[in-house]
Parts: C-alpha cells; structure tokens; sequence
C-alpha cells in the first residue's frame, strides 16, 4: 500500500460496517480499524490518522466521548472525524461537539466515499490556513524553538547595562522602545558554553505576561509554519523529559529535526529553568544529532 495515502481509522463495533467501510475505501486509502473508543483513542495515540469514520453506540466508550476526548488533544484536536450512526439526531448534534460531517445508516459504499474525500479535502484546506509559525533558534549546539506568537522581535545584541543583584545568567538589561528587558545568557543557565562571542550573537526577545526577556542565540533562522501534529506534546514525551509540563510545550519538527519548544513562563521561573537544564543535558546529543 501507498504510504502517501491519506490514512483513515474506521471505528465501529459491527464487524458487517467495518467491512463494509473497508471494501469502500480500500482502494483509495491506508486503514486502520477499531471495535470501540477506548480502542480508537489508543490507535490514535500510536498513530495518527489523517481521519476518522466513528460510529457512536459503542461498548466501554460511545462516539460522542472519543469526539470529545479527541478535541481535548492538542495533537488529535484537528483531525476530521466522519460520524456515520443510525441515530441522526444523535449524529446531528456531534457537530457541535466538532464533527466534521455525519452520515446516517445504513449508507451506500458510494455515499460514503463522497463524504470522506469532502471531509479530508475541507480539512486539509483548513489545516493550511492553520499552520502554527516557530521560531528555531540555537544555543549553545542545542535547537530550540518557539511559538511564534510570544516572539516579540528579533535583533543583534545590543550593549548592556548591568541588573545588580541579578544572577550570573542574566548579564544586564537593555530598552527596546523605552520599556526594560532583562537579557537571559540561556547557554549559561543550562551549564553550557555559547558558540559564539557575545558580540556575535543575536536576542529573542520573548514577551512572558506583561514582561518582555531577551534569550542570547548563537544563531537564528526564519520562522516555520507548521501543521499540529508537527509537535508533540510533552505529555507523550519519552521517559527523559518527565516532569516538565512548566518548562516545555513540547518537541516539534522542523525543517532541521526535532527542537524542544520552550515554555514562556519558565524562562522567569528558576526552579523551571534548573529543571529544563538537567532535561536537556540527557537528550542534546540525540536531539542536535537529527
């Protein structure tokens, strides 16, 4: 089978619909299949679909808590979801929940391929205008990135005035359109050395709340649209990154690997930052490495 082929997970407790679903849409795309919603959603935390045809009336979960768990995800929030049940009111009303379309039982293999290639073709042109922008900086040999929606701006580091009583991390401040902002020295507080002099390197000014931060960046590149599932959350992160759902968002794939998409708030957060600091120690290599 085609890998480029969209992939669909078809969900239903009837074997003779799941066959039938099969025999619709075997030749047109990649399936997955599963009998309930506990099932689905374990499917789909393995692998995500580019869609789903989901009954409702289930054993151990019902369509409409797959629906809704589905929209809680961050990773699984935009993937269309086809409703085909005998309960059209029923079905009818999961469009609030976020469905995408619904079709009454019992169907037509040929209704149903129609209503599966509009879906995924309106999704895939709203997903496109819903790409989320990062900004992928470097510190230090380690990737990182950025919502590009707390980025303020970027500049060459300007010079600085002293912060007493600041931490050695935090070499000073300097003001950017008459407001203050502290400039944080990430390769330092993460117990690494930047790459480049001080002079040489560029400022990610953060806007954290009400405060702005500027971040030292070894170097800067252009920022990346890219589709949710291009991140995954930290939640369903690996072992090594356990415990910091203050300090990360996630890691997201760009053009250049997988980076670490950092967290606002934990910049101004001390005990976040030591936190990040050991986390990203463990898994640089293999993170520069990609």
């Amino acid at each position: 089978m085609d890998e480029d082929l969209p992939l669909l997970l078809l969900v239903d407790d009837s074997d003779a619909i799941l066959a039938l679903e099969k025999a619709a849409l075997g030749n047109t795309y990649r399936l997955l299949t599963a009998v309930n919603g506990r099932l689905a959603l374990d499917e789909m935390a393995k692998t995500l679909p580019d869609g789903v045809v989901l009954d409702l009336s289930m054993p151990e979960m019902d369509g409409d808590e797959v629906l809704k768990a589905m929209k809680a995800d961050l990773r699984l929030r935009e993937v269309p979801v086809l409703v085909v049940s005998t309960e059209s009111q029923r079905a009818r009303d999961t469009l609030s929940l976020g469905a995408d379309d619904f079709l009454p039982k019992p169907v037509t293999l040929e209704d149903l391929r129609r209503r599966v290639a509009a879906m995924l073709e309106v999704a895939a042109q709203r997903n496109a205008s819903r790409l989320l922008p990062y900004l992928f900086f470097r510190s230090a040999g380690q990737e990182l990135a950025l919502a590009l929606e707390s980025v303020a701006v970027v500049t060459a580091r300007p010079a600085l005035r002293p912060l007493p009583g600041a931490p050695g991390h935090v070499p000073g401040y300097f003001e950017l359109y008459g407001e203050a902002v502290a400039v944080l020295d990430l390769a330092e507080r993460l117990g690494q050395k930047a790459e480049r002099a001080f002079t040489e390197r560029k400022l990610v000014v953060v806007q954290v709340g009400a405060l702005k931060l500027g971040l030292e960046a070894d170097e800067v590149w252009d920022p990346e649209g890219l589709e949710v599932s291009a991140m995954t959350p930290v939640e369903r992160l690996a072992v090594q990154y356990e415990g910091l759902q203050g300090s990360l968002l996630g890691l997201v794939r760009g053009s250049r690997g997988m980076a670490p998409v950092l967290a606002p708030a934990a910049l101004l957060d001390e005990k976040e930052l030591g936190s990040l600091a050991k986390a990203l120690k463990k898994v640089a290599a293999p993170v520069a490495a990609k």
